[in-house]
Formats: structure tokens, C-alpha cells, sequence
């Protein structure tokens, strides 16, 4: 296994480790709960941050490329909106910043 994708693994890893699932549940059929929000965080990190290709990522997970595709653009979406809400108690809006990366904590 080369380094590169032995890094994706390790990032895959760490992010199941912290969302609290498994590795095997992300790599499965299931589409239940947060599996969708974690492997669109994953997809988002490893190809916006690191420059992995949907494919690569695709056959990191076990699903097809368009599936990664998509589970990035729902994760982006969700993220954006909930960077666009108004924080409640503070006063304080958060505002979405045009050409911003994807950030998430794995």
C-alpha cells in the first residue's frame, strides 16, 4: 500500500474513531444517521485539503465516485447553512465567506 493511500486510510480511521462509528460502517450500504454527514466531512478534507481525487476516495470507502461527489456537495451544503444561521443568545450572525475551503474536525 503506498503512502498515499495509506494516509487515507489513517484519515478514515481517525474520523470514524471520533463520530463514533466504525470503519466497516462507513464502507458499507448504510445510510442511516450521521454515516452520509461523515463520509461527505471525509470526502471534503481528503480532496479540497489533501488533493485526493473522488476516485480515490470512492474505492477508500467502498462506493463509487459519484456517491463521494455527492455526499461532499450535502455536507457543504449543511455546512454552509449552518454557518449562515444567526447564533441564538449572543447576538452574533455568522456570515458565509465566498471561495471558503472545507473545513471540518476529524
Amino acid at each position: 500500500m503506498s503512502e498515499r493511500v495509506s494516509f487515507l486510510h489513517e484519515m478514515i480511521t481517525m474520523a470514524a474513531k471520533v463520530h463514533g462509528v466504525t470503519v466497516a460502517d462507513l464502507q458499507s450500504d448504510l445510510r442511516r444517521g450521521r454515516l452520509p454527514y461523515v463520509r461527505g466531512a471525509i470526502g471534503c478534507v481528503a480532496h479540497e485539503t489533501h488533493g485526493y481525487s473522488y476516485p480515490e476516495i470512492g474505492r477508500a470507502l467502498n462506493k463509487h465516485h459519484t456517491t463521494i461527489l455527492l455526499a461532499v456537495r450535502r455536507f457543504v451544503a449543511k455546512r454552509d447553512a449552518e454557518k449562515n444561521k444567526a447564533t441564538i443568545g449572543t447576538g452574533a450572525v455568522v456570515v458565509k465567506m465566498k471561495g471558503m475551503k472545507c473545513q471540518a474536525r476529524l
